[in-house]
């Protein structure tokens, strides 16, 4: 199979449907910039940043096949360092493992993961459906539940959309009731549970007979 480098840019907008809509994107939205490359049987690694926290992301993903391609068996690990309020810059680091199912030739993908943040004390249940339409149109559905161990509250975060994917590129349109991007981000940001709308851009390039291409869609 053949590798890739993937350049995503993906924003989430701040400001809710109902609210007035700001003319600057960076200022009224989340923005995740992301690359990333396969780069050995199923090694991801990447590299990003977020307007949110000024933060910085390095990343480790495996996935394996097993029972015939019917199962995807990964885990994560990532480092970042983000601002926060009251003790300045700090590092954190972020722990999940993940289960992905394609029952029916590849039409229907179900995620689930469980991640645990290393800083916050929480973990991040999250689960995740795509439905492949056609060779070009996905439908996806996504919930991550976060648990506070020192407030004691529960956030649930969902997200829904399509995806438009090209040979070369991946268009992603959702809506949402957060304005986190990802899985962890979800599970620490607090939702209102007001609407809002994101969209992702990924853009790839391929080489050759390197690594096994998984299929992994992060919930939120």
């Amino acid at each position: 199979m053949t590798s890739t480098i993937e350049a995503t840019v993906e924003h989430r907008f701040s400001q809710a449907l109902e609210d007035p809509i700001a003319t600057n994107i960076f200022g009224a939205a989340s923005v995740d910039m992301e690359v990333a490359a396969r780069v050995w049987k199923g090694l991801e690694l990447s590299t990003a940043y977020f307007t949110d926290n000024n933060e910085f992301d390095l990343t480790g993903r495996y996935s394996q096949p097993l029972l015939k391609d019917l199962l995807d068996v990964g885990g994560e690990l990532q480092f970042f360092y983000f601002d926060t309020h009251i003790i300045g810059r700090v590092s954190n680091d972020y722990y999940q493992a993940s289960v992905a199912v394609h029952p029916f030739s590849d039409k229907l993908y179900m995620t689930v993961q469980e991640g645990y943040d290393g800083f916050y004390f929480y973990s991040a249940p999250s689960g995740g459906i795509l439905v492949k339409c056609t060779s070009m149109v996905d439908l996806i559905g996504e919930c991550t539940m976060g648990h506070d161990r020192f407030l004691g509250d529960t956030k649930n975060a969902w997200s829904a959309g399509v995806i438009s994917n090209t040979w070369g590129h991946q268009f992603k349109f959702i809506i949402s009731n957060t304005t986190a991007i990802g899985s962890r981000n979800a599970a620490a940001r607090a939702v209102d549970n007001k609407i809002r709308l994101g969209e992702r851009q990924a853009s790839r390039s391929y080489g050759r007979n390197r690594c096994h291409e998984g299929n992994h869609e992060d919930p939120a």
